[in-house]
């Protein structure tokens, strides 16, 4: 868009300054319909791409508006295929609350910090109404991430784009909790198991009160190794953290 760029200062990535840059707004949708997000099946670039040029989305919220006759006259929509992408748009709008905060896209917030949030407050009015210091006293909250999330849900503007959400039939619940059997452990996974996908295995951690970490720390409690395990399994062993396997790990559930 021809608008300066900048960053701030301690980080190192340079971010557009004007916020209604159009590269900006195609990174936000994509990322609300991901895979880890609302999950949109069939809602790529292009077609985020195709929505914004065609002026029949603005943002996140008109997703959620989309009719099948408009979708008709795009380029490459055949009837079969506006029906399949307006049942995936439908059938994500029941969503778990971790998810929905991960999908609005809040800086620094990551998967993680989605799921410290929605265990703790439990809806989203809770978390948009929190102050900066009851977010600084969750564990794994710094400072810098509080001040961003609060900064989020005080912008008017974000605040009428949840509100369509809701409005278009948006409903983020949260998860019944199992029991916490993992509670305050720390986990790290290597190599691939036989049993689950790497994200079948963090939900089944989170869950129960887990949290995954990327990298081996003398914090890591266990590290959960399958075949051809990488670097992180040396890292494990020089700093004594416990390495289980896939058996080890159904015990312990």
């Amino acid at each position: 868009c021809n608008s300066k760029v900048k960053k701030e200062s301690g980080e190192v990535n340079y971010y557009c300054s004007n916020q209604n840059c159009s590269a900006i707004k195609e990174q936000e949708i994509s990322h609300f319909v991901s895979k880890k997000a609302f999950n949109i099946e069939g809602f790529g670039i292009k077609i985020v791409e195709q929505l914004l040029k065609e002026k029949l989305i603005k943002n996140i919220a008109d997703i959620f508006k989309l009719k099948k006759k408009s979708l008709l006259f795009l380029e490459r929509f055949a009837e079969k295929s506006v029906d399949n992408l307006l049942e995936a748009i439908d059938n994500s709008k029941k969503i778990e609350l971790d998810r929905f905060i991960y999908a609005l896209g809040i800086r620094h917030v990551g998967d993680e910090t989605s799921i410290l949030l929605a265990k703790k407050f439990g809806s989203i009015k809770n978390i948009m109404e929190a102050k900066q210091e009851d977010l600084e006293m969750i564990h794994d909250i710094g400072i810098k991430v509080a001040e961003s999330i609060t900064n989020y849900f005080q912008n008017q503007d974000k605040q009428k784009i949840i509100k369509k959400l809701l409005e278009n039939g948006v409903n983020p619940s949260l998860v019944k909790l199992k029991k916490q059997k993992l509670a305050q452990q720390t986990f790290v996974l290597t190599g691939s198991l036989e049993n689950y996908t790497r994200d079948q295995v963090q939900k089944i951690i989170r869950d129960l009160g887990g949290k995954i970490s990327s990298s081996i720390s003398k914090n890591t409690n266990y590290l959960l190794s399958g075949k051809q395990p990488g670097s992180k399994y040396e890292k494990a062993q020089k700093l004594g953290v416990k390495i289980i396997n896939e058996v080890e790990f159904e015990k312990m559930l």
